[in-house]
């Protein structure tokens, strides 16, 4: 049998448990697709998703060209135009890099009014996970290696949210940038968003995708209760927001954006704050007084200090690998200087 069946296939199931399930696979957007559910109205569920996958695929004026529309506009304000719908030469929408999570969002939502609590929605890389698995724990989702596609970098376990990626992988450099009309060069490999609204996921991904790593953690940021991120760079390095660290695993190493960030406070007030782990370049810092911090990804000590002793130049390090509640701030008493963890 063939990994993937190209035509539709519907399979019934009994769960050992007695509850029904239902899987479809079938062909739609370009790629082969998959509904899986479980509970007593499973081969209705995945009947009505499947119809309204297909609504998305057909292209014209229809209520759901209109709603993806508003969720493109969001994500092109939010990427700074690193995602746009239209083409800039026609001002045509091309749906392209958001439809799968919108039909993925779609067909969630159609998921729960027919009562499931579990279930898959697999469109083509897009995932989205309804509730857990029935054992009660949650999916498993493989994050791909972007490098070998017979590879995974970590997984993460996830319930009732989507999971989308866009990278390289065997499509090669197929995301364009808005701005040159050019293949990305970010620097970045891949980009998985985890975030409830799939289509919003499925538009970031791509968006961050162009804007590179250091401006994907500083929209992360400013975004932290929406969506959460796996980044994962050309040299291999993968960064993790915190949003996901109790749910990420992987046999190698990551670094976790949000638990690097600094402040930097003077006469008590703060006046800047770093995250460690979105460093692009190392950089000198004036922090005041004659005072110069050394800031590079996952590190901060003092240059340079304005004071006789110099102990903060010759003692005081932070760094993310070494990270604990506890840990010592730099302080330089005589200019009134703490560099702390916030």
């Amino acid at each position: 049998m063939k990994r993937f069946l190209p035509l539709l296939l519907c399979v019934i199931l009994l769960t050992g448990c007695g509850e029904t399930s239902a899987t479809r696979e079938f062909f739609a957007m370009d790629t082969v697709m998959s509904l899986t559910a479980y509970g007593g109205n499973a081969e209705t569920a995945v009947a009505e998703a499947e119809r309204a996958v297909y609504n998305v695929a057909v292209p014209g004026e229809t209520k759901e060209s209109v709603e993806i529309l508003k969720i493109a506009e969001r994500a092109r304000i939010m990427t700074d135009g690193a995602f746009d719908v239209y083409y800039a030469c026609t001002g045509e929408p091309d749906f392209g890099g958001i439809a799968k999570g919108y039909a993925a969002d779609e067909a969630a939502e159609i998921f729960r009014e027919n009562g499931i609590k579990s279930g898959l929605i697999n469109l083509g890389g897009n995932i989205y996970v309804v509730g857990n698995k029935t054992s009660g724990k949650p999916w498993e989702i493989a994050v791909q290696s972007p490098f070998d596609e017979n590879q995974t970098v970590g997984t993460l376990k996830l319930a009732d949210t989507s999971a989308v990626t866009s990278g390289v992988y065997r499509r090669g450099e197929h995301i364009i940038d808005p701005a040159t009309g050019l293949p990305a060069d970010s620097g970045l490999a891949s980009v998985t968003v985890v975030c409830e609204n799939s289509a919003l996921a499925d538009a970031l991904s791509t968006g961050l995708f162009v804007l590179g790593r250091e401006r994907a953690l500083e929209i992360w940021r400013e975004n932290r209760d929406l969506f959460d991120l796996v980044l994962i760079e050309e040299d291999g390095t993968v960064t993790v927001t915190e949003g996901l660290e109790s749910v990420y695993s992987s046999g190698g190493k990551h670094e976790t954006a949000g638990s690097g960030e600094i402040g930097i406070f003077l006469g008590g007030e703060l006046v800047q704050s770093v995250d460690l782990n979105a460093v692009a370049k190392p950089y000198d810092l004036n922090v005041g007084g004659g005072n110069v911090a050394h800031i590079e990804r996952g590190e901060v000590y003092m240059l340079e200090a304005d004071c006789p002793d110099q102990i903060c130049v010759k003692h005081a390090h932070l760094r993310t690998n070494e990270r604990y509640d506890g840990d010592t701030p730099i302080v330089c008493l005589p200019n009134n200087v703490v560099i702390k963890w916030i």
